[in-house]
């Protein structure tokens, strides 16, 4: 295990620090600020949307399985009026983060929310199409998030 000195901060990597030290505050997202930083300078603005979109991309992924679920019990429909209340609902949040004079983060979180919106109603939908009720679907959740609980996006 490395020894930090009292004058380097450690730098963490999830919810450990380098060093082994929990609560660190530079929190960097493994090899992507290193080399924007060493040859594209100019665009280290890009490394804060850039992280929340990534973490938003687990909400892209999660929806395809749903997505194909749809499909293939004839429901194209339903996946259609799901895709389009996805992208008006991103739409205006983007919208609504320009007006307000967001920054890029604010920005690419109103933009994510369309993948968040997009996987949530596409599960309601799969969920409803094979008719498992409420109480299955809050058991299906908490067995997801215990599985997959190590995703945080404080972390970020």
């Amino acid at each position: 295990m490395a020894v930090c000195s009292s004058a380097s901060a450690p730098v963490r990597f999830g919810p450990r620090s380098v060093c082994g030290e929990p609560g660190s505050d530079r929190t960097v997202l493994p090899a992507l600020p290193i080399p924007i930083k060493l040859w594209l300078p100019d665009y280290g603005a890009a490394v804060g949307p850039g992280r929340v979109l990534v973490a938003a991309l687990f909400y892209k992924v999660v929806a395809r399985m749903p997505a194909v679920v749809l499909v293939s019990l004839n429901r194209q429909r339903t996946l259609l009026l799901v895709t389009a209340l996805s992208i008006g609902i991103s739409a205006c949040a983007v919208i609504a983060a320009i007006v307000a004079d967001g920054n890029l983060v604010a920005v690419a979180v109103a933009a994510s929310s369309g993948y968040f919106t997009y996987s949530t109603l596409a599960m309601v939908a799969t969920l409803r199409a094979v008719r498992i009720g409420p109480p299955q679907a809050v058991r299906f959740a908490g067995l997801a998030r215990k599985r997959f609980g190590l995703l945080r996006l404080e972390a970020l």
